[in-house]
C-alpha cells in the first residue's frame, strides 16, 4: 500500500474541519443574536455574540471533559444530559457576563439562561432537520445503487 498521499489527505481533512468550525461559530453567533432578540427584546453586537459562543464552547468543553472523567459511571445518555445542562448553565453565565442591555444594565441570569436554552433548542432543531435531509439523501442514494 502506498502511504505517500496520507499527509495531504490529513491536511485536507484538518482544513475542512477548521472551516466547518468557523462556519458553525458564525452561525451560532447569529442564532444567539436571534435568541436574544426573541427573549430579551434586543440584539447584542454580533462580534460580542461570537465571543460568547467561542468562550462558552471552550469552557463547556473543558468542564464536560472533567465531568466525564469524574462521572464516568453514568450511562452515555446520562452523561449527555448532564453535559447539556452544564453547557446551558455555563452559556447563560457567560452571556450574562458579556452581554448587557442597550441602556447598560445587566441582562439578568434567568433571562440569560432562557436565551441560551432557546439557542440550544434551535441548534437541536437544525441538527434534526439536517439529519433528516442528509439521511434521506443517503438512503435514496443507497437504494438507487442497489
Amino acid at each position: 500500500m502506498d502511504y505517500s498521499n496520507l499527509g495531504s489527505l490529513g491536511a485536507g481533512m484538518l482544513v475542512g474541519v477548521l472551516i466547518a468550525l468557523i462556519v458553525a461559530i458564525l452561525i451560532g453567533a447569529l442564532i444567539l443574536c436571534l435568541s436574544n432578540k426573541v427573549i430579551a427584546g434586543f440584539m447584542p453586537p454580533y462580534w460580542r455574540a461570537v465571543g460568547v459562543v467561542v468562550l462558552a464552547g471552550i469552557i463547556s468543553s473543558i468542564v464536560n471533559w472533567i465531568l466525564g472523567m469524574v462521572l464516568g459511571f453514568l450511562p452515555p445518555i446520562g452523561m449527555r444530559l448532564v453535559g447539556i445542562i452544564v453547557s446551558i448553565i455555563i452559556g447563560g453565565w457567560i452571556l450574562n457576563w458579556l452581554v448587557h442591555r442597550p441602556d447598560g444594565s445587566p441582562l439578568g441570569y434567568t433571562k440569560a439562561l432562557l436565551v441560551f436554552l432557546l439557542y440550544m433548542v434551535i441548534w437541536v432543531v437544525i441538527a434534526v432537520v439536517l439529519g433528516l435531509v442528509f439521511g434521506g439523501a443517503m438512503l435514496a442514494g443507497m437504494s438507487a445503487a442497489a
